[in-house]
């Protein structure tokens, strides 16, 4: 595996969005670990409720974040190993949870260090890929993932769409542009949830309020943008992305699931624009974060794993914590993968969205 570009460390590690997350999202101050001297590190770990008397430590940015990264100019491996040391040593939760890190992570590489050092079983847990396009590649190349039939037959596509009215595309990025553009995003993406699944983030009233406060504050700081395709004056497609540090994070996406539009594949011809505007505008690399969706792969030069990382106490509560979790994990992955329980899921985020 090729060694991947430096990634956007700062996107779910900042201060800003920690801050917006446990405004929006966090259980409260009584949840923060107690000790902590970094203060950095009490915004990123709090303690969970697992089961009633049995908690763990885990990151903040449940059902938000992709992966677990954090902002290294904000804190130190020193901080980190003294977390590390606070829970093998104190009695305040007997599970410690590193969700989704990056095989690359610098995180990832401490934790790995400590628990050999310490002898400490690393529990280690599969989730999804993390496919990214190397853009300092020549153009070619690029492209090249791709057979010239399917590229033939986007360029197909794109002609089609723009038959139906012009197909353009409109690059939102400062917070007034945001502020006005992003309920169309909303709506195309309430839209393409009533065909295929989607979880609660883009589909309630405190997700979208975090969604678009967040969006505003990285637009303040020259890191957001708001991508949206049209056909005519219709809007067909938006991406949600952060561009930073010569990454473009692709965090979310939707389309009009109309199926005088589907057909053509809008999802798609959106995505080629997007990796070919990134590519000439002098950006290292596209990250898609996580998500194992075939396109992403047809479009990634290579993929980083993904993996949650738990240690537990060597005591019997560790023991029952970890269990608890794994169980937590499988019904999560079970709902993920059934045709049966995950429409269920869907009906159930239905009903609670009334």
């Amino acid at each position: 595996m090729a060694e991947a570009p430096a990634g956007c460390t700062s996107l779910f590690g900042t201060p800003a969005f920690l801050d917006l997350w446990w405004h929006h999202f966090g259980p409260g101050d009584a949840a923060r670990i107690p000790g902590l001297d970094d203060p950095y590190l009490r915004q990123v770990f709090y303690q969970r409720r697992l089961a009633p008397g049995l908690r763990a430590w885990t990151a903040a940015g449940d059902g938000v974040t992709d992966f677990l990264d954090l902002d290294w100019q904000h804190t130190t491996p020193a901080a980190c190993e003294q977390l590390l040391e606070r829970f093998a040593t104190g009695r305040h939760a007997p599970l410690l949870v590193f969700p989704r890190l990056t095989e690359d992570a610098r995180l990832t590489q401490l934790l790995n260090t400590w628990a050999q050092r310490h002898g400490v079983p690393l529990h280690q847990i599969p989730y999804e890929d993390a496919p990214y396009v190397d853009l300092t590649r020549p153009w070619a190349e690029v492209e090249g993932q791709h057979s010239s039939k399917s590229r033939s037959t986007l360029r197909r596509k794109a002609r089609r769409l723009g038959d139906m009215g012009g197909l353009t595309f409109a690059h939102h990025t400062t917070p007034d542009a945001v502020r006005t553009h992003l309920p169309t995003a909303f709506a195309l993406y309430e839209k393409r949830a009533e065909v295929i699944f989607r979880g609660p983030l883009w589909l309630t009233e405190n997700g979208r309020a975090f969604l678009e406060t967040w969006a505003l504050r990285f637009a303040e700081m020259g890191h957001f943008e708001l991508t949206l395709m049209h056909v005519g004056e219709t809007p067909l497609a938006f991406c949600y992305a952060f561009p930073m540090q010569g990454i473009y994070a692709y965090y979310a996406v939707a389309f009009d699931p109309d199926p005088a539009y589907a057909k053509y594949s809008p999802g798609l011809v959106l995505v080629q624009h997007l990796v070919e505007r990134a590519h000439e505008s002098g950006m290292r690399c596209f990250d898609f974060l996580v998500g194992d969706e075939p396109y992403k792969h047809k479009w990634a030069t290579d993929a980083r794993t993904v993996a949650t990382y738990l240690v537990a106490r060597p005591d019997w509560q560790g023991r029952l914590a970890l269990r608890a979790y794994l169980r937590l994990l499988r019904t999560r992955q079970a709902i993920r993968t059934s045709e049966t329980l995950r429409p269920l899921a869907e009906k159930a985020i239905q009903w609670l969205r009334r």
